[in-house]
């Protein structure tokens, strides 16, 4: 009796892990800068997905690499978020990027891209990484690689 009840528990717990579905990523947009100071430039952008399960769950963490115009300036970690079950969501990304990175080891590089992007009133920023959903014990990655245009006229 108790190998039955066993095999009944551990077949609901499978036929539950596949009816988890990884949240389906929308679109990114709305990049903006926030702050430019002696140190650094802030960036935001935001994320969009949609999480077709009945269930909610968490981005336990975003592990992204950051491109300005082809070249990696910055690294982005962001805290723990939590969303609704069925739903659209949105999170909101913090970028700091060092001058020091902008005018560091690839300047040649960088500096023509700048002059490019100052030119064009714009600059290509892409991020490239994986973001990392829970759904209580079963985790999700998906692998982001979303190429925006940051309009600098503003």
């Amino acid at each position: 009796m108790k190998r039955i009840v066993l095999g009944l528990i551990l077949m609901l717990c499978a036929a539950c892990a596949d009816a988890i579905k990884n949240p389906e990523f929308k679109n990114a947009d709305n990049i903006r800068v926030l702050s430019i100071n002696q140190s650094e430039v802030r960036v935001a952008t935001d994320l969009h997905f949609f999480n077709p399960n009945v269930i909610g769950g968490t981005i336990s963490k975003i592990d992204l690499n950051v491109f300005v115009d082809e070249t990696e300036v910055a690294k982005v970690n962001s805290e723990a978020f939590e969303f609704s079950g069925d739903s659209d969501f949105t999170t909101t990304i913090m970028t700091k990027i060092p001058h020091k990175e902008l005018f560091g080891s690839n300047a040649k590089q960088l500096l023509g891209s700048i002059i490019n992007s100052a030119l064009n009133k714009k600059a290509k920023v892409a991020y490239k990484g994986q973001i990392t959903f829970s759904f209580g014990d079963f985790e999700y990655n998906y692998d982001l690689d979303e190429t925006l245009d940051l309009d600098l006229k503003k």
